[in-house]
């Protein structure tokens, strides 16, 4: 007698476990489904800040204009005092032989 009472104890005790788990288990997949949601609403917000459209028209309301001409400026590549002189490859060669130099660029042809 007292082994079928101890076992109908355990018996509820487990499904009132089992309750309070799958409770907590829902409340968790709702939370879950409102991070989800959320995501996708910020990625979305991002997207939208994000397009070139919007940026030029927050630059013009900045007061910032197109550039009428591009240019390109050439650093110096001349070595810090104490450094190696010598280029190590044909990039590094190309830049010292055209150091200092400045050159324009057509606008329509820029990027």
């Amino acid at each position: 007698m007292l082994l079928t009472i101890l076992s109908l104890f355990i018996i509820v005790a487990a499904n009132v476990v089992m309750a309070q788990q799958s409770y907590e288990l829902g409340s968790i997949r709702e939370h879950q489904r409102d991070a989800i949601r959320r995501n996708g609403e910020l990625r979305a917000e991002v997207a939208m800040l994000s397009s070139p459209a919007r940026i030029v028209e927050q630059a013009e309301a900045l007061g910032m204009v197109q550039a009428e001409r591009f240019g390109f400026v050439e650093a110096d590549t001349e070595p810090a005092p104490g450094v190696a002189a010598e280029p190590v490859d044909e990039v590094a060669q190309t830049l010292s032989d055209t150091a200092g130099k400045t050159r324009d660029a057509d606008a329509d042809t820029a990027p």
